[in-house]
């Protein structure tokens, strides 16, 4: 795992296969921090609580 520390204004960036993932800090307010996501339309990116209640494709 890795841990990474951003202020606000930040950027991650994740690349994988050739394509990236820009991981934006949007705002940090009392304990919360907002994040946005800019990458293209084959990256599948969940909230793991969304997840869980996702019904099996098949």
């Amino acid at each position: 795992m890795l841990t990474l520390q951003r202020k606000e204004g930040e950027i991650i960036t994740v690349t994988h296969n050739g394509e990236t993932l820009d991981i934006y800090v949007s705002l940090i307010k009392n304990n919360s921090v907002k994040l946005s996501f800019d990458a293209p339309e084959s990256f599948e990116i969940w909230r793991d609580e969304v997840e869980e209640i996702q019904p099996e494709s098949g």
